[in-house]
């Protein structure tokens, strides 16, 4: 589930974030198509490389109990 911020500037995934985060670690990309009401969808991409390094060299860690991989 994702939610939307109150100005309507942002999107977040609501429930499970730790889950969420723990499934990012495991890949490359994250492709988020979304719409605006009435408007056609939109699609984003990020670029998860190297993330699970960077989140250890930062000091940031992953609850091992959100579960693996997707």
């Amino acid at each position: 589930m994702w939610d939307i911020t109150e100005d309507h500037d942002a999107l977040y995934p609501s429930g499970n974030e730790n889950l969420f985060l723990n499934q990012l670690t495991h890949h490359n990309e994250l492709l988020l198509e979304f719409s605006y009401y009435e408007k056609a969808p939109r699609t984003v991409t990020f670029d998860l490389t190297g993330l699970s390094e960077k989140m250890m060299m930062d000091s940031l860690k992953i609850d091992s109990k959100a579960g693996g991989g997707a």
